[in-house]
C-alpha cells in the first residue's frame, strides 16, 4: 500500500516541468525522508496557493485579486 502511495507521489511530482522520473523520485522521497521540514510546510504553502491565487479574468495573470493590480 505505502509503495502504491510513494508511485502516485513520484507520478505527480514528474509532472513538473523539467522533472524526469528518477529526479522526481529523489525529491518524493526527500520530501518523505523529512517531513516536518520540507513536505509539510510544503504542502501548506501549496493550499495557501491554491485557495489564494487567481486568474485575473481580464488579463489572465496570476494574482491574488480580480482584477488583478
Amino acid at each position: 500500500m505505502a509503495s502504491s502511495e510513494i508511485d502516485k507521489l513520484i507520478n505527480e511530482v514528474s509532472k513538473l516541468p523539467g522533472l524526469g522520473r528518477r529526479s522526481a523520485q529523489r525529491i518524493a522521497l526527500y520530501l518523505l525522508k523529512n517531513k516536518e521540514r520540507s513536505l509539510m510546510p510544503l504542502v501548506h504553502t501549496l493550499n495557501e496557493a491554491n485557495e489564494k491565487i487567481i486568474n485575473c479574468k481580464v488579463c489572465g495573470n496570476i494574482d491574488m485579486i480580480d482584477p488583478c493590480s
